[in-house]
């Protein structure tokens, strides 16, 4: 993603990153809320948490489903959390480390 703004540097353009490192704040703060949902869960219970459960409480918070489960992905991605293995066949997860 290519975001130039003017400037007097550089012949009057350059990169500005700025914009890139905010929107990797905002997926890293949406993806700490979701490790705080997943903390909570797992201290209450004791049974991995389901990912409807985790997107009902982020859509009640105001974000849409889609960067939930994206957020989710990246936590995966990154091993924070681990699917568990129901025989419900519903998608849950556990916590492997904290953020």
């Amino acid at each position: 993603m290519y975001f130039y703004s003017k400037s007097p540097h550089f012949g009057g353009f350059y990169f500005a990153f700025e914009y890139c490192i905010i929107e990797i704040m905002i997926k890293n703060a949406v993806q700490r809320q979701v490790m705080l949902i997943i903390e909570d869960w797992s201290r209450e219970n004791d049974v991995p948490i389901f990912r409807m459960d985790i997107v009902d409480q982020m859509v009640k918070r105001g974000l849409k489903p889609f960067t939930v489960v994206n957020a989710l992905n990246a936590l995966l991605k990154k091993r924070y959390i681990r699917r568990s293995i129901t025989t419900s066949n519903k998608t849950s997860y556990i916590k492997l480390r904290s953020i």
